[in-house]
């Protein structure tokens, strides 16, 4: 029986577990069956030799490798681990074990990213957040960058004022580690992204909106106008932190853009 201060729920798309013991909520993708096993047992929090939490139970393991193992297959999992792989939280939080967070790459990588992109990233978040995820049905991978601060997207001679981009890879994952360490570098160093140096095969985009809003709107870093909710880019008081996976982006062909 699972511990009774336990609450676990879902909607259409996650499965959410809540504890008390828990730093935050944690995730997981839903499926009837995926539910009905996380939901039978208690999650307790472990933490690996350099204090990375990770949720585990006695019945499953880790709450990642269950994900995994539901959606590939033990023997999958068991030989990739047996080929030097590892189970890569992509944005470096374990509690967050949706399949668009996760990815089975080289340890070696796994490694390397943890003493460069995920500490850049965490660097870089007064002026843009910057995210890897994963397409559950093409296996394709994706960036996407929000802009804390003001941006510009400029296409056919056209300035577009610029709230995300999004930008879709192929299943390599060296691939895309090196592209998001290189975006990084050049938002970090001259301000632009080198498009002619990425090797994404598509993108897309969300415009930024121009409001007119009063000076304590601005302040607060938060503007509703007829129910929405906008975040004001430059605030103090609010960073977008983790841009959301675009699903539509690995539905549709679109041409690159260009220097």
């Amino acid at each position: 029986m699972p511990a009774k201060d336990q609450k676990v729920t879902h909607d259409n798309d996650k499965i959410t577990i809540y504890r008390p013991s828990f730093k935050s909520l944690a995730f997981a993708t839903y499926n009837e069956d995926l539910f009905r096993k996380i939901s039978s047992v208690t999650w307790y929090v472990v933490r690996s030799n350099s204090g990375k939490e990770y949720l585990k139970s006695d019945k499953y393991g880790l709450l990642h490798q269950l994900v995994f193992r539901h959606f590939y297959g033990e023997d999958v999992l068991n030989k990739a681990y047996e080929n030097g792989y590892v189970i890569d939280h992509l944005d470096n939080d374990g509690y967050m074990c949706v399949y668009e967070n996760l990815a089975l790459i080289p340890k070696k990588e796994n490694s390397a990213k943890g003493f460069t992109y995920d500490i850049e990233r965490e660097e870089a978040i007064d002026n843009f957040s910057i995210n890897i995820t994963r397409d559950m049905k093409t296996k394709e991978f994706q960036i996407s960058i929000a802009f804390n601060k003001p941006a510009n997207l400029v296409l056919d001679n056209k300035i577009i004022p610029l709230s995300t981009l999004y930008l879709r890879y192929g299943t390599d994952f060296k691939t895309v580690f090196l592209d998001a360490r290189s975006i990084i570098n050049d938002l970090n160093t001259v301000g632009k992204i080198n498009f002619a140096n990425l090797r994404n095969t598509g993108y897309d985009y969300r415009k930024a909106e121009i409001i007119f809003s009063n000076y304590k709107e601005v302040e607060t870093g938060i503007i509703v106008r007829n129910g929405k909710i906008y975040f004001v880019q430059d605030s103090p008081k609010i960073k977008l932190i983790k841009p959301a996976h675009n699903k539509e982006l690995h539905k549709r062909h679109m041409t690159n853009i260009t220097d």
